[in-house]
């Protein structure tokens, strides 16, 4: 391959899709592997924390619920999950669904697709750059096979 041809950048594409998509992949493996060996319990929303995501002087805000949950051994604990959103998803004073792990109880989960956003936003970037890196490989074959 030539220095500088534009396949190089589509290997570069193609390497960035199935990067993105293994990495989708095991997050959603971890999340389901956690959820299999974990308890369900239900949780209620005790307050919803404000997230200041000042960056580059421009200021945005946004809502993580905090979650009170309690254990088998009626103990309380208390998650707040990684996602936040503005909008608040959450009221206080809702009730949810928390999957904890039973070894360690202030590990836990929220029984909702949000938790999968990493997951998913990183397979549909994934499965975008793999089909713009796999399409011009499928397209230069083509061409190929037409100049012979």
């Amino acid at each position: 391959m030539k220095r500088g041809s534009p396949g190089l950048i589509f290997h570069i594409f193609l390497a960035v899709g199935i990067l993105a998509l293994t990495g989708a992949f095991l997050s959603w493996y971890s999340l389901r592997e956690f959820k299999r060996t974990a308890v369900r319990t239900n949780g209620k929303v005790v307050n919803v924390s404000l997230i200041d995501n000042s960056r580059w002087n421009r200021r945005t805000v946004a809502y993580s619920p905090v979650v009170a949950y309690s254990d088998t051994a009626g103990v309380q604990h208390f998650y707040m999950p990684g996602q936040s959103s503005n909008p608040s998803g959450y009221k206080v004073g809702e009730t949810i669904g928390v999957y904890y792990d039973p070894r360690h109880p202030d590990k836990a989960k929220l029984d909702s697709w949000r938790e999968y956003i990493g997951a998913i936003m990183l397979s549909g970037l994934g499965s975008i750059f793999f089909a713009i890196g796999s399409g011009y490989h499928v397209v230069s074959r083509l061409g190929h096979k037409k100049k012979t």
